[in-house]
């Protein structure tokens, strides 16, 4: 695997996919769970392709940081990736780069889109369980700006521009299906 994390190569025998990739990659599948499903089972799968991109962009930035991302054999967790780029100390590499600082409706919703949503679909234990479809909404409202600024407006990640051209308009749809406007976290 490349270095840079930038490298996809498919043929018959392997699968090969970098960092990058893979978290365009997520942000590709919640445009297509959100567009092609037509019931509302689509949100299941939206909410965790929602957490993999935060979760891989987060990652992507805090390594281009400097930063490191495992505890022994295991990944930081996403909370702790988070709390990491929110610091500034963290991000020092760069001159330009910006903490993520998510505002109160941000942070509880990227805290219910972890520990509730996404840790139950995954580890699911229950049951039967209820959502409110515009809480799901609503989370996504608040998270695709995170996504914007973590990939595009934190200076923290360098993109190739097909890369870099490829999230913004991901983004962009993400944006339109959820009916918000174009618009970025506070800083």
């Amino acid at each position: 695997m490349n270095q840079s994390g930038s490298e996809y190569i498919a043929d018959d025998s392997w699968l090969r996919i970098g960092r990058i990739d893979n978290a365009i990659d997520n942000l590709h599948m919640m445009v297509y769970f959100l567009k092609t499903f037509s019931d509302v089972k689509k949100w299941k799968w939206a909410i965790i392709a929602l957490h993999q991109t935060l979760y891989s962009f987060f990652i992507i930035a805090l390594l281009s940081c400097g930063q490191k991302v495992a505890k022994g054999k295991h990944l930081i967790s996403i909370i702790e990736a988070a709390k990491l780029l929110g610091d500034p100390k963290n991000l020092s590499v760069w001159d330009d780069a910006k903490p993520l600082k998510m505002v109160s409706e941000q942070a509880s919703a990227f805290v219910a889109l972890v520990r509730m949503l996404r840790n139950n679909f995954e580890h699911f234990n229950t049951d039967h369980w209820s959502i409110e479809i515009i809480m799901v909404e609503d989370i996504f409202r608040k998270m695709i700006p995170v996504i914007r600024f973590i990939a595009l407006e934190s200076n923290t990640v360098s993109f190739t521009e097909e890369q870099e051209f490829t999230i913004k308009g991901l983004v962009s749809q993400l944006e339109t299906l959820i009916s918000m406007p174009n618009g970025s976290i506070s800083v």
